[in-house]
């Protein structure tokens, strides 16, 4: 059922590409998703290089950063959505 749903899908979706009024809005659309998946890798590298940067100098600081690589990226990741609220708490 859902392999139906889905050819539906993109039956329409290909139907509408053709048609002057919907297919440059579709066009535009899809190169706006692949301009966006191409800055979310770049973000995603950003992060980890970061991740590790701060994991190797803050080591010896086990309330902002934890020693653990992923806890390091989990953090970083946080802090590029604009949480900004490090408190103690989260780390015990």
């Amino acid at each position: 059922m859902g392999i139906l749903a889905a050819n539906l899908w993109v039956k329409l979706i290909l139907r509408l590409l053709i048609e002057k009024s919907f297919g440059p809005l579709l066009k535009l659309i899809i190169k706006m998703i692949k301009d966006l998946r191409d800055l979310i890798v770049i973000w995603v590298i950003f992060l980890l290089m970061f991740a590790a940067i701060f994991n190797l100098l803050f080591v010896e600081v086990t309330v902002l950063f934890q020693s653990d690589y992923f806890v390091t990226f989990y953090k970083m990741f946080e802090y590029s959505l604009g949480s900004f609220n490090v408190s103690s708490d989260d780390y015990c």
